[in-house]
């Protein structure tokens, strides 16, 4: 892979500017995202059918609790669903971040419903939606652009329920609408930190193992690549044939002027060779 692209990482999001190069750290690391995902899934799972609880203490036992508790059903069902993939199938890349935002936006979708059948309880609604937006920037395996939109998308719509629906003063709203661009900018700027300084590490990472596997002036693999990747698979290259080339006398280079700067000659013929 082309250093240039690793290189090239986008300011806003924290991730490669480079598709080629995003998808291959994503791949590198699916290892880690899938399992996270399916705990991290149903971990926020199992609190949020808890928390049907406070509907009840709300509500009562009606229609209302029941219209909550099979949107809470929902959730649970999308969620666990997509848990339970996460744990048993191995997922693309692409089926990792839509699994991510269908079980994101059916949650927030259910908050909302939340939010207008309790219309009394705005403040901690916008608490609970604070912790939620964290959650979404930060501990759901996605892309910082689907995040970000799910986020905001929900911050909006919350806000313009409460303005319609929430019986709370000016200053009411207007704390609680700073409170919630503030979740959302502190979890953005954390999602593309954590983002930047992990795809710094896999850059690095990447630098390391081609100087450790290939010579650095001619950008072949050397004997250590060799070893690691061929002689130890087995029978697979059972008919694999090496074959060395040597420059003719290019050793009285080497042994008259020293390796410094038979690496320079070398790498003039290189240079006045290549097509």
């Amino acid at each position: 892979m082309p250093f240039s692209s690793l290189a090239d990482i986008d300011s806003l999001t924290g991730e490669f500017a480079s598709r080629t190069s995003e998808a291959a750290f994503l791949q590198h690391r699916q290892a880690q995202i899938q399992p996270l995902l399916g705990f991290t899934l149903a971990f926020c799972t199992l609190f949020y059918v808890a928390f049907a609880l406070t509907d009840l203490a709300a509500l009562g036992f009606g229609a209302d609790f029941v219209s909550l508790l099979a949107a809470r059903m929902l959730v649970a069902l999308t969620a666990g669903s997509c848990a339970w993939l996460a744990y048993r199938r191995r997922l693309s890349v692409r089926a990792i971040r839509l699994a991510a935002s269908l079980s994101e936006a059916v949650a927030l979708g259910c908050f909302m419903l939340v939010a207008t059948l309790r219309p009394a309880e705005f403040h901690w609604h916008a608490m609970s939606l604070a912790i939620m937006l964290i959650v979404v920037y930060l501990y759901i395996p996605n892309s910082f652009r689907n995040a970000a939109w799910l986020a905001f998308a929900s911050t909006a719509f919350f806000l313009m329920l409460a303005l319609r629906l929430g019986r709370m003063s000016h200053a009411d709203v207007v704390t609680m609408s700073m409170l919630l661009v503030l979740a959302n900018a502190f979890g953005a700027l954390a999602a593309r930190r954590f983002n930047r300084i992990s795809r710094e590490e896999y850059r690095a990472q990447t630098e390391l193992q081609h100087a450790a596997e290939r010579d650095h002036l001619t950008g072949c693999h050397n004997r250590r690549y060799l070893h690691d990747s061929l002689m130890r698979t087995g029978p697979r290259h059972a008919g694999l044939t090496v074959v060395l080339c040597d420059i003719d006398n290019f050793k009285r280079i080497n042994d008259t002027w020293g390796h410094a700067d038979g690496t320079k000659s070398y790498a003039a013929l290189r240079a006045c060779s290549a097509p």
